[in-house]
């Protein structure tokens, strides 16, 4: 009896430190969908441009150069890094002089850094080169995914955007759309705070512009519709 107990104790000990490292070594890909490119917008307290000018061992510091949405930091803020996990990496390490476009979460808790890149799978942090800005991570519907950009001296997957395009496209999206309710709330809906006459001129000026307005049709509060 005391072997099949001993036995029992060593298993349930077994499986907790599983559970633990599981926890720890974040999210699989069987369980995260990453978040799409539109709610990336209305979902970040703070999206800016900036270029990376330190990196410390779990953060790193950002030159902010624009603010595209949320209050005006100052010129300088701390980024919580984001952390390869299995499926998910950023096209390289960490490195001064990097731009980047960051949407951001604001962090809670005295000692953290200020600021966190939303979404797990880094797809809220954006790789600026030569004009193009690179999504990945993420899903866009329309637009050809392409493999092997080389960006910054890495590699990255996912879909090139003419950069002034792409800044349009977002800085109008959030004067338009905002989410209704909390972010964590599911499903997520979005309240348009444009005329008709308004979200037609923002469609007609790109492809992605267009994209973005017909998947947000789709999650509006009911009774705008």
């Amino acid at each position: 009896m005391i072997g099949i107990g001993f036995r029992v104790s060593l298993a349930l000990r077994s499986g907790c430190i599983l559970a633990l490292l599981m926890l720890a070594c974040g999210p699989t890909n069987a369980d995260y969908e990453p978040m799409p490119l539109h709610e990336l917008v209305v979902g970040s307290d703070l999206l800016v441009c900036g270029t990376i000018i330190e990196v410390q061992e779990e953060t790193f510091q950002l030159k902010v150069l624009e603010v595209i949405r949320g209050n005006a930091p100052p010129e300088r803020i701390e980024v919580r890094q984001f952390v390869d996990w299995s499926g998910n990496a950023r096209w390289m390490s960490y490195h001064p002089g990097q731009r980047v476009l960051l949407f951001l979460l604001k962090q809670a808790g005295d000692g953290d850094p200020s600021w966190q890149i939303l979404g797990a799978g880094g797809e809220g942090e954006m790789p600026i080169e030569e004009g193009f800005i690179y999504c990945h991570g993420i899903f866009i519907p329309g637009f050809k995914q392409q493999w092997g950009f080389a960006v910054q001296g890495g590699t990255l997957n996912g879909y090139r955007f003419e950069l002034g395009t792409f800044l349009s496209a977002i800085k109008g999206y959030h004067r338009c759309f905002r989410l209704k309710g909390p972010f964590l709330q599911r499903p997520r809906i979005l309240v348009r705070s444009c005329t008709d006459e308004a979200i037609e001129n923002y469609r007609r000026q790109s492809a992605l512009h267009g994209y973005l307005i017909d998947v947000s049709l789709k999650q509006i509060d009911p009774i705008q519709k």
